[in-house]
Formats: structure tokens, C-alpha cells, sequence
């Protein structure tokens, strides 16, 4: 739980100093896109909306225009695994050695159900309703370690953690309109690694007695409103629902596809 609450901690500083680049003005912003990634072609308002109109007239709505704006998302936020992946930890573990009453003490291993989860991407946007990016993002949650039993008492520690990195393609559709909130849904493609852990509590040096990983084919529906700031710059509330194809997980103990739901927030520029 303390590793979570560091992660998150992590996080909201982030989000924080994203806010804080997205108050700034907006031509500070595009000088200092245009420096680090040489973008900036299209400077102006007119311009913009002049290339949008354009590419909005092309087949699929322009997405293989050559004209194009680039964006820039950095997300954080909070993850929650499904049921599913958290009933893989719940099998009980019995110790050998009888407790003082006669009675057998218990191991068992649960999943957190907040975990943390920070998104980078990277993205084109064709018109005022379609853009597409890819996507880095990286999800994790800790597995906990519960003893007891007769003359034992009761007692947690953290005991390891499953994390998935996952790359991403993304489509997402936006439903332009003459607020500063737009509200938008798309989809992802793309593959997770997967990565499990545990026996840290038991384990030598803190060594983790288990490991094990897998690759999953994944897929993503997402939703979420933009807030407009400037005409660079967005701020963003999203949830996101990330599934796989089903992986072993948890030291054999069943196989079941890594789902999770992830609340972000955070803020898109463009450049």
C-alpha cells in the first residue's frame, strides 16, 4: 500500500505541473513545442481550422491526409483491476506447521483494487473530430500477503505486484461543438506486457520468491470530455477500459484476461 501511495503521490505531482505548463500562455507553449519536436508548420487559428476543413472532406475523414497537427497527451490516474484478475491471488496457501491450538495457520494473497497508472502518447490530429496517436502506458497494482489462524492473530504486508505495460494504437472521435468542453470516445489496438510478482514478504532480502510474464494481444475503449484552455492546450478527464487475451497469472493458479478500468486525468497539447 505504501508503494501505491508513493506512485500516486508521483502522479498528482505530474498532473500538477502539467496543470501549471497549461496555465502559461499559449505562444510560450507553441515556441516550446516548435523547439523540442520542430513542429509548429501550421501556427495559427486559421491555419488549423483551414487544414481540418480540408482534410475533413477526404476519405475516412482524412486520416491518411498528408496535412496534419501533432498532439502530445501525458495522463495519470488510478487503476482498478476487474474481479476476474483479483480472484486469481485469493486461492489460500496452507502452512505445514500446525499453530499452537492444533488448527492450521492460513497464507493468502489478494490484489489491490486501486492501483496507479500514467499514459504517454504521442498522436496526429487529422480534423475538429478525428485524431490518432500512439500510445506508452503503464498500470500497476500491489499483491498483498494476509497470515492467519488460531494463536496467530492476523496480519498484512505488501507482497509483491502485477504491472502491465501496454503500446497502443488509438483512434479517437470528438464531438466538436461551440463550448470549451468536448466530449469524445475511441478505441486501441495494441499488445501488454505483463508482469507478476510475488513471495517479497517471505522471500530473502526481500528477493520476490515468484515471477512470471506474458504478452497479450489488448484492445481499449476509451471516453472522456476536454476542457479547452488555449488554443494549444487541453485539459483532460478520462476513463479508460483496457482487455486482453487471456493470460496464466498468479503461479498457475487459472488463467484469466488482464482487465482492468483506469480513471485519468491530465492534458493534451498541440503543436
Amino acid at each position: 500500500m505504501n508503494t501505491i501511495l508513493l506512485r500516486l503521490k508521483i502522479t498528482l505531482v505530474l498532473i500538477t505541473t502539467i496543470i501549471s505548463f497549461t496555465c502559461s500562455e499559449a505562444s510560450a507553449q507553441s515556441n516550446i513545442f516548435r523547439t523540442l519536436f520542430h513542429g509548429g508548420t501550421y501556427n495559427s487559428e486559421a491555419e488549423r481550422q483551414s487544414l481540418y476543413a480540408s482534410n475533413a472532406e477526404r476519405p475516412l475523414g482524412g486520416l491518411f491526409a498528408p496535412g496534419f497537427t501533432r498532439t502530445l497527451t501525458v495522463l495519470g490516474g488510478a487503476n482498478y483491476p476487474s474481479a476476474g484478475v483479483r480472484d486469481i491471488f485469493e486461492s489460500d496457501f496452507v502452512s505445514p506447521t500446525p499453530a499452537i491450538s492444533g488448527s492450521l495457520p492460513s497464507l493468502s494473497r489478494n490484489i489491490d483494487e486501486t492501483g496507479y497508472a500514467i499514459s504517454f502518447a504521442f498522436g496526429r490530429r487529422h480534423s475538429n473530430r478525428l485524431r490518432s496517436e500512439i500510445e506508452v502506458a503503464v498500470r500497476g497494482n500491489d499483491v498483498n500477503q494476509t497470515i492467519s489462524g488460531a494463536g496467530l492473530g492476523f496480519s498484512e504486508q505488501e507482497d509483491g505486484s502485477v504491472n502491465a505495460t501496454s503500446l497502443m494504437k488509438n483512434f479517437i472521435i470528438e464531438f466538436d461543438n461551440q463550448t470549451l468542453f468536448t466530449p469524445y470516445v475511441g478505441v486501441g489496438l495494441g499488445l501488454s506486457y505483463i508482469d507478476v510478482e510475488f513471495g517479497e514478504a517471505i522471500g530473502v532480502a526481500g528477493e520476490a520468491t515468484f515471477q512470471d510474464e506474458a504478452t497479450a494481444f489488448s484492445y481499449q475503449g476509451i471516453g472522456g470530455v476536454a476542457t479547452k484552455l488555449n488554443s494549444f492546450s487541453n485539459f483532460i478527464v478520462e476513463y479508460r477500459f483496457l482487455g486482453t487475451s487471456d493470460v496464466e497469472l498468479g503461479g498457475g493458479n487459472g488463467t484469466a484476461a488482464y482487465n482492468t478500468s483506469t480513471l485519468f486525468m491530465g492534458a493534451m497539447f498541440e503543436y
